[in-house]
Order: C-alpha cells, then structure tokens, then sequence
C-alpha cells in the first residue's frame, strides 16, 4: 500500500518497506521508540516507526513485537536472511 505523501514508497503487511526509486526493500534503524524508517520526498525527509505504519495502513492485522521486527527487517533484501 502506498505510504500518503510518500508516493515512492510502499508499505507490506509484514513491515516491510519498497522503495519505487530504489528498486529495493529499505534496511530500517533504531529510532527513539523502536525500529523505523527514514522516508524521503521532495528533498526532505522524516522518520517513520514500522509500528506506526502498520498501526496506519494495516489496522486490522495483528501487531508483530519489536524483537521480530528487529530480526526480520534487518535483511529485508536477501532471500534467506540469517
């Protein structure tokens, strides 16, 4: 789904995050509050927390804790992250 006023990103079910531009999944960062990321649009740019995108744009799917996000999103691009 896309992310509004965010039109070059798209946010999945599972917390991951497509970048149109980039043509790849972006890595998320430890942000105050949890595990996020940094969204650009017209050279500005602003951080994010997955939990709140999911909140957002996924409200009636149950809520991954931050442990697994930490774990799952760190390798977003590789098929079988470690």
């Amino acid at each position: 789904m896309e992310v509004e006023n965010y039109p070059n990103y798209l946010i999945y079910p599972d917390g991951r995050l497509w970048s149109i531009s980039r043509m790849r999944y972006l890595k998320t960062h430890a942000t105050k509050g949890g595990v996020g990321y940094m969204l650009c649009h017209n050279k500005e740019g602003k951080n994010f927390l997955v939990i709140d995108l999911l909140k957002t744009y996924y409200p009636k799917n149950p809520l991954p804790d931050s442990h697994h996000l930490k774990s799952f999103l760190k390798h977003p691009n590789e098929d079988n992250p470690p």
